[in-house]
């Protein structure tokens, strides 16, 4: 859902993965998180978002034992429209980055690394070709995160 943070996402477990019971969870957040705070001073600190994190992932596995999840790395790069407070946020990211990481070596859960090939992607073509606003993926990305997480799919089996 757009612009949520793992509160919000956290607050919609139940209606949207424990009653649905999905065989494959894919969880991508963390941007937001940081982002809200450089907009509107409404975002998750660091420590929240790992218990928080970790909350959210207790409850599926306690509720849907048998549902394969898999954890992605939050990503940013820089943009017109961030560029005023890029650093920070950067620095914020990459926070919820290495606390997603850290939370899927902790449960033995796959780890879908996006930021360094972004970071490599940059070099044959410009940021915009990626992200359309430093935040949000174009269909290249999309397309290319799609492919990193099929990899990540089929190392499970």
């Amino acid at each position: 859902v757009g612009g949520n943070r793992i509160t919000d996402l956290y607050a919609r477990i139940k209606n949207d993965i424990i009653n649905i019971k999905p065989d494959v969870l894919s969880i991508l957040i963390g941007v937001n998180d940081a982002w809200h705070e450089f907009l509107n001073q409404n975002g998750v600190s660091t420590d929240k978002f790992i218990k928080i994190y970790k909350m959210l992932l207790d409850e599926v596995q306690g509720a849907l034992p048998d549902t394969t999840i898999i954890l992605m790395e939050p990503f940013i790069l820089k943009s017109e429209g961030i560029a005023e407070y890029f650093d920070a946020f950067q620095a914020n990211v990459f926070e919820k980055a290495c606390a997603v990481r850290q939370i899927a070596k902790e449960c033995g859960l796959p780890f879908v690394e996006l930021q360094s090939d972004l970071d490599e992607l940059v070099q044959i073509a410009p940021n915009e070709h990626w992200l359309l606003d430093g935040v949000h993926p174009t269909i290249y990305f999309h397309q290319f995160i799609a492919d990193k997480w099929i990899d990540a799919f089929l190392k499970l089996n």
